[in-house]
């Protein structure tokens, strides 16, 4: 975690997974969470709540987990993956390059510019550096 505040956003949006999912209507109604740990606080404890009680205190926790948020901090969207050949295609349609010794000599301007366009389509570093012949660190930085 990078800050205290960036935690307790990411403790917010797991608490409130349940909800969102539609596995319950309130926090305090999945059992499997660890909110009621903090709210009613009874032995064996798994939880170590004192650090976000110290805080936020237990009223005020109970406002912050439960207010509706768009917290997307843990969001992934949906990952589509491209297959080499799908691949081979998008870079020769954007490069106008017929093969990867063609690609290798471009100029460096025009090289990156092309190999930053790979990556907004959707292809790996990996796989336009397997494409392409250019080494991995000249494609991250494109």
């Amino acid at each position: 975690m990078e800050n205290d505040s960036y935690f307790l956003t990411v403790l917010r949006y797991i608490h409130r997974n349940p909800v969102k999912a539609g596995i319950c209507e309130t926090v305090a109604e999945y059992k499997e969470s660890s909110y009621n740990e903090y709210i009613h606080p009874r032995p064996p404890q798994i939880t170590d709540t004192d650090f976000v009680l110290s805080m936020l205190g237990k009223a005020q926790y109970i406002e912050y987990i439960n207010e509706n948020s768009l917290d997307k901090c843990l969001d992934m969207q949906e990952i589509l993956k491209i297959n080499d050949s799908e691949a081979r295609v998008i870079i020769q349609e954007i490069s106008k390059c017929s093969s990867t010794s063609e690609f290798q000599v471009l100029p460096s301007g025009g090289r990156n510019k092309f190999l930053a366009e790979l990556k907004t389509r959707g292809l790996s570093v990996r796989q336009i550096e397997r494409l392409t012949g250019i080494n991995r660190g000249l494609v991250q930085k494109a």
